[in-house]
């Protein structure tokens, strides 16, 4: 192995250790919850948060499963597409002055 291999290797193996650490997780997990009650108190908006743990267990913010099945409703009624109206044959009026423009240049 050369030395950049060794040490992209080492490098791979700290990432790996960072992301891996427990602690780490919470850690994060807890900084989101946090910054997910900041942004619904200054912003006065309904906030949801899930998050997924390293073992696949889910938790939310808030706690409360109510609150979040609210929020995730208002969230899926916003992506459905809205009906498209149908465009109006009638053409769109011009505006005055172009319309005057065109008057003075077929007089000519």
């Amino acid at each position: 192995m050369t030395d950049e291999d060794q040490s992209k290797k080492a490098e791979e193996d700290q990432s790996k250790k960072k992301t891996n650490n427990p602690k780490s997780y919470q850690v994060r997990k807890e900084c989101i919850k946090r910054k997910s009650m900041e942004l619904a108190t200054l912003c006065d908006i309904k906030v949801c948060t899930v998050i997924t743990s390293p073992n696949g267990e889910l938790q939310t913010w808030p706690d409360n499963l109510d609150a979040c099945k609210e929020v995730l409703d208002l969230y899926s009624q916003n992506l459905k597409p809205e009906k498209k109206h149908k465009e109006s044959s009638t053409p769109v009026p011009e505006p005055e002055e172009e319309q005057g423009e065109k008057k003075s240049l077929d007089t000519s």
